[in-house]
């Protein structure tokens, strides 16, 4: 009887493995470009030039690829823009995005809302925002609400603090008269 039970014992331990992957084959289908570094949550980061503050990025969730040289942000990400003698210009919200590890790129992902100090606001499902030239941008759908006008497209460039912007394409219609 033990001996029977023995090899039953046996034979569904072999059944029930067959077929999984050892740890082995396992590490090897695992990319360390695909494993985080770094978790946080509660995550702030300050970009700077010359000590004057360019940007502040805020998350109530990160993970940094050290591989991939990103920091991936979930869970409410907020960015502040500021001007070149440090004052607040505008402000992006999304519910995810990216930075790369150099701090001169930036993606916002998911119901993306730019707000300027000026008071324009742009709706979009992505905004990306380059550092060094100091410009956010899309090719994506755009709304942009500005004192009395709503005007959509696709595609869209603007300097970092809302104020000279253009849409690339845009689309809709208008009640008001237009002189060319």
């Amino acid at each position: 009887m033990l001996i029977k039970r023995l090899i039953i014992t046996v034979f569904i331990f072999v059944f029930v493995n067959c077929g999984r992957d050892s740890l082995e084959d396992l590490s090897a289908r695992i990319s360390l470009q695909d494993v985080p570094d770094q978790e946080t949550w509660d995550f702030s980061l300050r970009l700077t030039s010359e000590g004057i503050s360019q940007a502040k990025v805020e998350a109530g969730h990160m993970v940094k690829f050290n591989a991939k040289g990103i920091y991936e942000l979930d869970q409410s990400v907020v960015v502040d823009f500021f001007d070149k003698e440090g004052r607040h210009t505008s402000k992006i919200t999304s519910d995810s995005g990216f930075v790369e590890e150099s701090g001169n790129f930036m993606t916002a992902k998911g119901n993306v809302k730019a707000v300027s100090d000026s008071g324009i606001v742009l709706l979009s499902e992505e905004l990306k925002w380059d550092k060094d030239s100091e410009k956010i941008y899309t090719d994506k759908f755009v709304t942009i609400y500005s004192e009395g006008d709503t005007i959509n497209g696709y595609g869209f460039e603007s300097d970092q603090e809302i104020r000279k912007w253009k849409i690339i394409k845009p689309v809709g219609t208008t009640d008001r008269k237009i002189i060319l």
